[in-house]
């Protein structure tokens, strides 16, 4: 809708009520001048109506290329449980038993191939382990170092923390004797390219 056309119409709305019907019919009955003067209005009201709809503030809307950096990583754990569409009944456990090893696996292929970007925290056991706060900062995983590494996605899908030194830690992996990664995050439109659905790793019953 044009500003003209708003224009236009507030110009007719006043032309209408203050000139056109008293010249058009001067010896009208009263209602009919009435009947003008409520045109007018409704025109007037239209006028105000379109023109808050043009000059309208555009609705917020949710943009992913405008997401804070940080939303568009999440949590390693949380990666697992995407792929199984956790909770994970027991049922569906006994069915299918090797579900955990294969989601480790998946992504472990999808991490080493660099299909799928991590970053997360070094951390030895001798050396200071895992701290809080960390001693190490937040650093792109180079995708060799998930060679060899074991992404235990049992203790996810049962709702555990896995044992490292002394504590226990989420979205933690053990890359050699001592040596690892804490505080693990992958990127999430790289993960939901690889695997568009929810439990896209479970088998259908």
């Amino acid at each position: 809708m044009s500003k003209a056309l708003i224009s236009g119409c507030g110009s007719a709305a006043t032309f209408i009520g203050g000139f056109a019907m008293p010249i058009a019919f001067p010896a009208a009955p009263k209602w009919v001048g009435q009947t003008g003067l409520v045109i007018a209005g409704l025109l007037l009201l239209l006028t105000i109506v379109l023109w808050l709809f043009e000059n309208r503030k555009p609705a917020d809307t949710p943009d992913a290329s405008s997401s804070s950096p940080a939303s568009q990583w999440v949590p390693l754990d949380d990666a697992i449980r995407y792929l199984a569409d956790y909770p994970v009944p027991q049922a569906q456990m006994l069915f299918d038993p090797h579900l955990p090893i294969r989601i480790g696996l998946a992504l472990r292929d999808a991490l080493l191939c660099g299909d799928l970007d991590a970053r997360g925290r070094r951390y030895d056991t001798l050396r200071g382990g895992i701290k809080d706060p960390p001693l190490h900062s937040l650093k792109p995983i180079p995708p060799e170092d998930w060679d060899g590494a074991h992404i235990e996605s049992y203790y996810v899908l049962q709702g555990q923390f896995r044992q490292v030194a002394a504590g226990r830690h989420s979205s933690v992996i053990e890359t050699s004797d001592n040596k690892g990664y804490h505080d693990i995050r992958v990127r999430r439109d790289q993960l939901q390219k690889l695997w568009p659905r929810k439990g896209a790793l479970r088998n259908a019953r």
